[in-house]
């Protein structure tokens, strides 16, 4: 583990114990934590849930992390913003999360430590694939795909056991599923693209359970929350 990456673990604890070891460890390696707060102010400055922005302009790295740690809900959609900051890490409370129409290709290894998050939208993006961490959001119950480029869905995602509602609609890359979908245990909504799959299951899913809906294209907002 580097120790940027040892960083963000100690500052997305919500122990101000933690968070002092976090500042020791920056300290004695030399590592500049001003470049972290303007990631946060930007992320701040994006979203629609945030505190008093005038508050925070002039705020240290310190005086940022409580603050970051009281939000629940961050939207930010049709922005330009390419790459998700892996500081995203130390917003411990966020239940959702909404990056819609961003053009963000990638996403950080430190999002599956977001363990607070119920609801993630991704739609609209360029995303060819997801990051391995993902399957540590044992709460999520919400995911929201559509339209990207995804090739495929990692492995670790079988582990996602409160996943409800999965929205992979309008990906045209994603020629493939996993037998594992049919294997989540809450899984309640399925949505995929008709044009890849024709308004058929792919044989490996065929055991898909009945409690499952299968939707055909992306599904209405009402199914976000």
């Amino acid at each position: 583990m580097s120790a940027i990456d040892k960083l963000l673990q100690l500052f997305s604890s919500r122990s101000p114990s933690n968070w002092e070891l976090g500042l020791q460890l920056a300290q004695a390696n030399g590592i500049a934590l001003q470049p972290l707060a303007q990631e946060i102010k930007q992320l701040l400055a994006l979203g629609e849930s945030r505190p008093n922005l005038q508050q925070w302009e002039g705020a240290s790295f310190e005086q940022l992390l409580p603050a970051c740690q009281q939000i629940y809900a961050l939207s930010i959609e049709e922005e330009e913003l390419l790459e998700l900051p892996a500081v995203i890490a130390i917003f411990q409370r966020l239940g959702i999360l909404e990056l819609h129409a961003l053009g963000l290709q990638t996403l950080p290894e430190s999002l599956g430590q977001l363990q607070a998050l119920r609801s993630l939208g991704l739609k609209n993006n360029q995303l060819q694939q997801l990051p391995q961490s993902m399957g540590e959001l044992k709460g999520l119950k919400t995911l929201l795909l559509p339209n990207n480029q995804l090739r495929e869905l990692p492995e670790s995602m079988r582990y996602m056991s409160a996943l409800q509602t999965l929205d992979l609609a309008e990906n045209p890359y994603l020629l493939a599923l996993p037998s594992w979908l049919a294997e989540l245990p809450n899984l309640k909504t399925l949505a995929l693209d008709p044009a890849v799959f024709a308004y058929q299951l792919p044989a490996n899913l065929a055991h898909l359970p009945a409690r499952v809906g299968l939707r055909w294209g992306r599904l209405s907002s009402k199914f976000e929350f």
